[in-house]
């Protein structure tokens, strides 16, 4: 019978401990990997199914009053000499 002798850290070679540290650390890193498109996946499935359609009225309401807003507007320089637009119906105020 064939014995397979025990190895120990000292009577490895170097390319044996990198090649099992390597393959250790890309199980570990895929995992995470793993565990985080599972997460992200979590998350999504919340806010689209969830949170999104308790949303859908209030963001109707917003891009009714966005749609309102006037689009043209004034450019002014500041004391500091930064250039700003303020809407045409601020600047007649």
């Amino acid at each position: 019978m064939d014995q397979k002798q025990e190895q120990t850290m000292y009577t490895v070679s170097t390319a044996m401990v990198a090649r099992k540290n390597f393959v250790a650390g890309f199980t570990h890193s895929l995992g995470g990997f793993v565990v985080t498109l599972i997460s992200w996946g979590f998350i999504y499935v919340i806010a689209v199914k969830l949170i999104l359609p308790q949303l859908s009225g209030t963001i109707e309401q917003l891009s009714t009053v966005l749609k309102l807003l006037p689009k043209t507007s004034t450019t002014t320089t500041t004391t500091k000499g930064t250039t700003i637009q303020v809407p045409d119906n601020l600047m007649k105020q």
